[in-house]
């Protein structure tokens, strides 16, 4: 592992330089911040002190395909964790139910198909990334976040809504809601829902057809309801339409 002399440092900034492994540092329970984005790190295993650690940055490291449950379980303080863009990494350990403190997670362009159950013990998440998530296939139990108040969706082409629309709706603190809607059901349920009308920034509508659903009037009903209706809505993309 490579030496690092923390010299009453509390950040740490090692972005880019071609790590290929996590740092170890002489005194761990004095960091506060930490990126290690942008290496070369294959896997992240250990189980470091990091009692004040407040924000972590992991994002794009490109070969990343494991981390080690130890790793998560001695930072009580974590609230900010960055884990897009490893496009390796599949699945995350159930042991990050221990970031008690976690209030931001991004997970945008990885490659889990699915939520880790441990997620749902996190009770002070407010903002969770999930865009560009192409295996995405189930977020089971995205109710179980009392403190959710952002949640993008954009890109998540395998995640399908006919179940877990009903639990978007009970996302009470929500505030900001982007998603891809590919079937009528939902757009109804879930778009024109007080939920949605409230959340919703950015929408993409797919593969839909015409006759279902008077489709070729529906961006004019947007336009004429954003600001009012639609307080955060700010971009609407139509795609696949079909006749």
């Amino acid at each position: 592992m490579a030496l690092v002399r923390e010299n009453k440092e509390k950040c740490i900034v090692r972005a880019g330089v071609g790590l290929c492994e996590v740092l170890k540092v002489e005194k761990w329970s004095a960091i506060e911040k930490m990126s290690l984005m942008i290496n070369n790190m294959r896997e992240i295993s250990g189980s470091p002190k990091y009692l004040k650690l407040t924000t972590l940055f992991l994002h794009g490291n490109m070969p990343l395909a494991s981390i080690s449950g130890k790793f998560f379980m001695r930072m009580p303080k974590l609230v900010v964790l960055d884990l897009s863009q490893n496009l390796r990494l599949n699945r995350l350990p159930e042991e990050m139910s221990w970031l008690v403190s976690l209030k931001y997670l991004d997970l945008s362009r990885t490659m889990i198909s699915q939520l880790p159950v441990c997620l749902r013990k996190l009770k002070k998440l407010m903002h969770l990334y999930l865009e560009g998530m192409r295996n995405l296939r189930s977020i089971d139990g995205i109710s179980s976040l009392s403190s959710l108040r952002t949640l993008e969706l954009l890109h998540c082409n395998k995640l399908r809504f006919d179940e877990s629309w009903k639990e978007l709706l009970l996302l009470k603190h929500s505030e900001v809601l982007t998603i891809e809607i590919v079937s009528k059901l939902v757009l109804e349920k879930l778009f024109f829902s007080p939920m949605g009308r409230r959340c919703i920034g950015n929408v993409v509508i797919k593969d839909i057809r015409e006759e279902s659903f008077g489709f070729l009037n529906f961006p004019t009903i947007l336009r004429s309801l954003k600001g009012q209706s639609f307080p955060n809505l700010s971009s609407v993309s139509i795609e696949g339409f079909r006749v």
